[in-house]
């Protein structure tokens, strides 16, 4: 027999645990002919059945005990919890569980105490039932709102706004909530709501239940700002007068402090200071949501008598010895430490129309330029002009090469910075700085010449090239030797001077080299020049000198010029007439009348040896008996 037979039920779900089985058994029963009896079990042991059941219903049953009394006992149990417990030897008796919806197990359990003993010791369950419990959902759920969120004054809130929505359903269970937020469109709520921006907001929202009840929407508002209030402000000489201006909420007052004084509200345009005095005045406002903005400071009066600095800035790619090599933008930064208050600043350009300052002054043009500048701060109060020197070259230089033969004369300009040196290279070998004028090398080969220049500002022009050529036939020849070799009387010494060669050769003229030797000694090389004269400031009174003059160039050096002998009694220390044996005025070149000349052919040294006294001073009879001398030594008259 199965258990729903014996329990008369039909399709129930049974399980049978504990020390022993229950069974089903014929000789009790309450209907039906038969019923389920407890196992047998031993003392301190129990036998459940259990039975699965879904609510909502109510689970009816008849059951009886047969043990002894107040001691064995059979008890019904729903999920777990005890409802009822009957002990004893009983007749068969009606009981009910109630059982909530959903799915929950009832359980019977017989146990037996230790040491006592009953006619039959078990426990009986027949006629199981169960009523369903029918109810009908017509109640919708009920929602509601709360907000969250930094509280100003005012009902305002001052932060973003957060919504939280919730509802509850007292028959059957929620499945929804939609809202809507400033009448827009309606939407799931699925997390709670946060509203950033500010102004008035509304938001309706409602819930649905499991059975689709649906409830009337609710609405829920509140007014977020966030933004303090604006204020600015006019002054009219010492009288200022403030405005203020709130986007959403509106301005509740502004409020102005005095030199750091307590804080007055604000109505009507007020003196802020007095003539000669300088005053520190602070004002703000706040909003109706009570929002309070960032104080402004201002300062007023004619206490400021000092006027604002400026410094300029120069920025670009520099280059060398204080040049730009590209454009070069000037920033002004002013500042006005009276109180008053930076007004405006200006500049000018090479003298140019003094122009308000308001960027960089960008300077492209190459060239020295000078930029001119000053300050005004609000008290009116004007800076002395200054001046920052700006050079720009940003073109490199262009040389230019000549050839003669063998011979390679470079030169180069630049029209801003200047040229600052040339260098050179013959047949790819080692840059080499450019001096004068040199050999590209030996004769019967073509030579490549490469060669550029730089300028003063750094800007390095791409190399040139050019060629040199001089067939193996001819024959370098140098200079004629130069003519007519004089001396001059000057202060300190004698000046040299002759004429240029007839013939420089083969070669282009580098200058002249003069050589000097004591009486007759081999001549020494004491100097060089460009020019046809030389002055030599290292005699010493009485001594016999040699003179000697050569040209040279890269061809080799002429044959000398001299010698020219002569000997001076005294050093000259003022301008004084010279006396000579060979008269040859020259006063547009010398300080002394007379000159020594180079010696004519078939003359000794000594007839060209000229002993120069300083006459100044001395009586007249001395200089005619000197002038006599003279003429007579040399059989003049």
């Amino acid at each position: 027999m199965t258990i729903n037979t014996a329990l008369d039920t039909t399709g129930m779900t049974y399980s049978s645990t504990g020390a022993a089985q229950w069974v089903p058994v014929t000789h009790r029963f309450s209907k039906g002919g038969s019923a389920m009896q407890s196992g047998m079990i031993e003392d301190g042991d129990s036998s459940t059945l259990s039975m699965s059941v879904a609510g909502s219903t109510t689970l009816s049953f008849q059951w009886m005990v047969a043990s002894a009394s107040s001691a064995d006992t059979l008890s019904v149990s729903l999920d777990g919890t005890v409802k009822q417990t009957i002990s004893g030897t009983t007749g068969w008796a009606s009981a009910s569980v109630s059982i909530p919806s959903g799915a929950h197990i009832v359980s019977w359990t017989y146990t037996k105490s230790t040491g006592s003993h009953g006619p039959e010791d078990a426990g009986y369950i027949d006629a199981v039932s169960t009523t369903s419990v029918i109810s009908v959902d017509t109640i919708p759920p009920v929602s509601s709102a709360a907000l969250s969120g930094t509280v100003g004054v005012n009902s305002w809130y001052t932060s973003a706004v957060t919504t939280t929505i919730s509802a509850v359903d007292a028959s059957s269970t929620v499945s929804g909530i939609k809202y809507r937020l400033d009448g827009g469109s309606w939407t799931a709520y699925s997390a709670p709501i946060v509203v950033s921006s500010d102004g008035s907001h509304i938001i309706d929202y409602y819930a649905t239940d499991a059975v689709g009840n649906v409830e009337t929407y609710k609405t829920i508002s509140f007014k977020k700002d966030s933004t303090a209030p604006s204020t600015t402000y006019a002054l009219d000489g010492l009288t200022l007068t403030l405005t203020a201006t709130d986007a959403t909420s509106g301005v509740s007052k502004t409020e102005y402090s005095i030199n750091g004084g307590a804080w007055t509200t604000y109505s009507a345009s007020f003196a802020a200071s007095t003539e000669g005095v300088k005053s520190t005045v602070a004002f703000r406002s706040i909003d109706l949501a009570g929002n309070v903005a960032a104080a402004t400071t201002i300062t007023i009066g004619n206490a400021d008598t000092t006027a604002p600095t400026t410094a300029a800035s120069p920025s670009g790619t520099v280059g060398s010895n204080g040049w730009y090599t590209s454009a070069v933008s000037v920033s002004l930064a002013a500042t006005d430490l009276g109180g008053s208050g930076l007004a405006s600043t200006y500049y000018r350009m090479d003298g140019g129309a003094w122009t308000l300052y308001a960027q960089p002054v960008n300077i492209a043009v190459d060239g020295s330029h000078v930029v001119d500048y000053y300050s005004v701060d609000a008290a009116g109060n004007i800076e002395a002009s200054k001046s920052i020197a700006v050079k720009k070259d940003s073109a490199a230089p262009a040389s230019a090469s000549s050839v003669s033969g063998l011979t390679v004369t470079l030169s180069a300009s630049d029209p801003v910075s200047g040229v600052a040196s040339i260098y050179y290279r013959i047949d790819g070998g080692s840059w080499t700085l450019y001096t004068a004028p040199f050999s590209s090398g030996s004769t019967g080969v073509t030579h490549t010449i490469d060669y550029y220049a730089v300028d003063s500002a750094g800007n390095t022009e791409a190399f040139d090239q050019t060629t040199a050529y001089q067939a193996s036939a001819v024959t370098p020849v140098a200079p004629a030797k130069p003519t007519s070799l004089k001396a001059y009387s000057v202060l300190g010494g004698i000046k040299l001077s002759w004429t240029a060669p007839l013939s420089t050769g083969t070669s282009p003229l580098l200058g002249y080299k003069v050589y000097r030797s004591l009486g007759s000694a081999t001549p020494v090389l004491i100097g060089t020049t460009t020019t046809t004269s030389y002055t030599d400031t290292t005699l010493v009174a009485n001594q016999l000198y040699r003179y000697y003059v050569t040209a040279y160039s890269l061809a080799g050096e002429s044959a000398k010029l001299g010698p020219l002998t002569l000997k001076l009694s005294s050093i000259r220390t003022a301008s004084v007439a010279l006396a000579s044996e060979s008269p040859s005025p020259d006063l547009a070149n010398i300080d002394a009348a007379l000159v020594v000349e180079e010696p004519s052919v078939g003359t000794s040294d000594d007839a060209a040896v000229m002993t120069i006294a300083w006459i100044m001073g001395l009586p007249l009879a001395a200089i005619g008996l000197l002038v006599a001398w003279l003429y007579t030594r040399h059989g003049m008259g």
